[in-house]
């Protein structure tokens, strides 16, 4: 996490993209993120890709596995792990 009165960096950005999407950042830090994403196009960019993707895959219905596809998975993920 950032400490101080650091400017923040694309770097850091980048870092701390995942929390900004979720929410869950300390105020003083979001603000910082958002002076930095105002001017910076390629941070907006990524913020934006990133942004969209997951909520795409948030979206999108899980479907199970069928039985016999389970099955062989499990015994593969067994037998490689086990040794």
């Amino acid at each position: 996490m950032m400490a101080g009165k650091k400017k923040i960096t694309c770097r850091d950005f980048i870092e701390n993209v995942s929390d900004y999407i979720d929410g869950a950042m300390e105020p003083d830090l979001l603000v910082k993120l958002e002076a930095h994403l105002a001017k910076c196009p390629d941070c907006w960019v990524q913020f934006d890709e990133t942004k969209m993707t997951v909520e795409i895959f948030q979206n999108v219905e899980c479907h199970p596995l069928p039985s016999d596809v389970h099955d062989r998975l499990m015994k593969t993920l067994e037998t490689n792990w086990n040794g």
